[in-house]
């Protein structure tokens, strides 16, 4: 439902679908294309999830899909938490 009907904001290394709704939850994908070892997938997973601790709560109740790019591979975790940041401004979750 988020990928269909959810608004679509992009960074550098992020494709964010949200989509206003009564509850928060977040996803993020890592697709084999950006990286090709699970264990490398898995990293930029925990590190999306880790950032996002550091920014809650949110302004707005959102489901929110983050897509990782190509180009997010070989950031840093303080690179990662702002361009989040960013993002979710953009999608109006944060003030």
């Amino acid at each position: 439902m988020v990928q269909r009907k959810g608004f679509r904001h992009e960074s550098q290394a992020f494709l964010l679908r949200c989509l206003p709704s009564e509850k928060t939850s977040f996803s993020f994908v890592v697709s084999r294309k950006v990286a090709d070892s699970a264990v490398t997938r898995n990293k930029l997973r925990r590190w999306g999830y880790a950032a996002l601790q550091e920014i809650l709560p949110l302004d707005r109740q959102m489901m929110c899909i983050f897509l990782l790019k190509k180009s997010a591979t070989p950031r840093s975790f303080q690179v990662f938490i702002d361009e989040l940041r960013s993002l979710l401004v953009r999608a109006g979750a944060l003030g």
